[in-house]
């Protein structure tokens, strides 16, 4: 089933211009036909065969007045997918995800994954609805990202779960900005109720940002800093969080980013190290705040990345995570090839190495095949 729907991804979106249809007031609509199929083996040897097939809308639209402008998004996406376990709830305050039908290990789904309206004018603007409150310059962790943080061994790390939030921006000089962010809360869906407020400005070649607000019924402060050095970009970001029942904690990440051109090479190969630090972290991975902060096992943990073009059409990189207290670690290379103009094929695989209790001592191994036509 999910081979037929994969071919029928890519016979949909036939390779030639991605061209986005003009809807004229509406707005231009696009999509993306992604197939993505996977096998995984567990710590005990089993493996499993499954898969994901997603027919992905986006409309976007603008009006300019006067007054200022006004701005749509919404993105629609349905999906076919395998399962072994039936998940939870998304963690999204609107129940904006529903199941068509389910046949065997299959499930039919669609929901609506995006859709905002946004006022701006030369003085700020304002968003509101279920959109990506994009906080941090981490690479994989982003400790600063309370509203969709992301696991770095996710299968599509990019997929995050918007919020149903209003933001509100002032612009303040040339780059400053002062940010609000407040998203209601439901228990029952796992979602706390969020208010933050962000100020950012540059400085030189410096950006920064602090940040302070309340997740749940946890005070936090944070801090986000990006600047160029020895030819490279250098990042640090922080958070600092003061939970009910539990004792003050500092999440941070910090890392570095250049290119190299070796001798023997064509093309440059761009490295990066990070380093993430957790002292929340009590060797058990908690379910609690699962959606609004990120959970590991272990305090510290590093990683390792590069990347290099072999060709205009094919590109070659990977990730080496690090749990340096218990001596485990993951292993993701990837493989890009750039199919057609329109149709790309992605060859993923994740390794995992540790004891029982260790932060990826129980990560289950897999190979990952996705194509993405774009149309």
């Amino acid at each position: 089933m999910q081979l037929r729907l994969a071919i029928a991804a890519l016979v949909f979106a036939a390779p030639g211009a991605a061209v986005a249809a003009d809807l004229g007031a509406t707005g231009t609509l696009s999509g993306t036909a992604t197939a993505l199929g996977w096998r995984v083996q567990d710590t005990a040897g089993d493996t499993t065969n499954t898969g994901l097939t997603r027919l992905r809308l986006q409309l976007d639209g603008a009006r300019q007045t006067n007054a200022g402008d006004l701005s749509w998004l919404a993105v629609y996406d349905n999906e076919v997918l395998g399962l072994a376990a039936v998940p939870g709830p998304e963690p999204t305050y609107l129940d904006l995800h529903r199941q068509v039908t389910s046949v065997g290990n299959y499930r039919w789904t669609h929901r609506i994954s995006r859709a905002s309206l946004a006022w701006e004018t030369d003085g700020g603007r304002f968003i509101l609805g279920r959109q990506r409150v994009a906080w941090g310059s981490g690479r994989l962790w982003n400790p600063t990202d309370r509203f969709n943080p992301s696991s770095p061994t996710a299968f599509e790390s990019g997929e995050k779960t918007g919020s149903d939030a209003l933001m509100a921006e002032r612009y303040i000089g040339t780059f400053g900005a002062l940010q609000f962010v407040a998203a209601p809360g439901k228990h029952d869906r796992g979602v706390s109720r969020k208010i933050a407020a962000r100020w950012r400005d540059t400085v030189g070649e410096t950006d920064y940002a602090l940040l302070g607000g309340r997740i749940g019924g946890e005070p936090i402060v944070g801090l986000d800093l990006a600047t160029n050095f020895l030819g490279g970009g250098l990042y640090f970001e922080a958070t600092a969080g003061w939970p009910k029942d539990e004792a003050r904690y500092v999440q941070s990440s910090t890392g570095y980013d250049t290119v190299w051109q070796l001798p023997f090479l064509v093309d440059t190969v761009t490295i990066g190290i990070e380093y993430f630090r957790n002292t929340a972290a009590n060797g058990q991975k908690s379910a609690a705040l699962a959606t609004d902060r990120l959970q590991t096992r272990r305090q510290h943990l590093f990683a390792l990345s590069g990347g290099y073009d072999i060709s205009f059409l094919w590109r070659a990189s990977g990730t080496l995570l690090l749990d340096t207290e218990t001596a485990s670690w993951a292993l993701v290379p990837s493989l890009l090839w750039s199919a057609a103009q329109n149709v790309d094929v992605q060859f993923l695989a994740q390794f995992y190495r540790g004891e029982i209790g260790s932060e990826y001592g129980t990560g289950q191994n897999a190979l990952v095949v996705r194509i993405s036509a774009y149309f």
